[in-house]
């Protein structure tokens, strides 16, 4: 073997190995990343029949701190302000907590309370994934929590393009009535002007945590971006979702080109006594 062919061979494995040692050692390749969002209400208290907002948490992932303080109605914000008050169509760009992979507990306390786990509201062995990234949704009344925990995929949508997913997470004894009101369309109006929508839905006949039973209700959807009223309206409502149908209606939000997004319908706590029932959290995740 000629020297130049032994050098070349000896640089070969020291590059090989120099690559290996940096996947290894980098951090941030090795974590997996977890966004946390609350949906979650408080059952009524007597004399008054009407849920109201479920507490703000902290978050803990393996026992150790992650997560201040996320408001109902709102999502985990790492850096910058913090999340103090939300809106009937809140929009939240929401920042992921880097933690390590593994199968360890997910732990979603009463925001403030100290100690190891303070007043635990949701505690269970959650696996999560080196290099992927995930939001965790708080949903139902308290104390009988649920976490719906997705894996986000957050490659780029197409030019022109905005991705979008729904979860409904309104409990059904709040919209329920005769006729059923608990199963609702998001419908969309407007967006581009060379296709504009009108009122068309574009998540039909939706109940209450399906996508929590149905992986494939997390997908995301490629939309026209653009600027849209987004309703929420008993599902099936013909015409342009007249008042005995519409239980929100969001006027005027954009959804940004090359952004992606999750919608949470969630309790509109105010609206419960105005015939509003339903609000939009919508987390901006790129």
């Amino acid at each position: 073997m000629s020297k130049i062919s032994l050098y070349a061979g000896i640089m070969l494995i020291a590059s090989a190995v120099f690559i290996a040692c940096d996947k290894k050692d980098d951090p941030a390749k090795q974590q997996a990343r977890l966004l946390v969002a609350n949906a979650a209400v408080s059952s009524p208290v007597s004399p008054s029949p009407l849920p109201t907002a479920g507490p703000a948490v902290d978050v803990r992932w393996d026992r150790q701190f992650i997560i201040p303080n996320v408001i109902y109605g709102a999502a985990s914000v790492t850096t910058g302000s913090p999340v103090t008050s939300v809106s009937t169509a809140q929009f939240i760009t929401a920042t992921y907590a880097g933690v390590k992979p593994g199968a360890f507990g997910l732990n979603l306390a009463v925001a403030g309370q100290g100690g190891s786990n303070g007043v635990t509201i949701y505690d269970r062995t959650t696996s999560l994934l080196p290099g992927k990234s995930y939001t965790a949704v708080a949903f139902d009344f308290t104390p009988l929590y649920r976490v719906h925990l997705m894996e986000d995929d957050l490659s780029a949508p197409a030019a022109g393009k905005a991705k979008v997913r729904f979860l409904h997470t309104i409990p059904p004894n709040i919209l329920a009535s005769v006729p059923r009101r608990d199963t609702i369309d998001l419908t969309f109006t407007g967006g581009t002007v060379a296709a504009p929508l009108s009122n068309t839905a574009i998540y039909s006949l939706r109940n209450f945590g399906d996508a929590f039973q149905n992986q494939n209700l997390t997908r995301f959807t490629a939309l026209d971006s653009g600027r849209y009223n987004i309703g929420i309206r008993i599902a099936g409502t013909p015409g342009t979702a007249p008042a005995s149908g519409l239980l929100g209606l969001f006027p005027s939000l954009r959804l940004v080109e090359g952004k992606i997004y999750t919608i949470i319908a969630r309790v509109n706590i105010p609206g419960l006594v105005s015939s509003q029932p339903a609000a939009l959290t919508i987390i901006q995740h790129n």
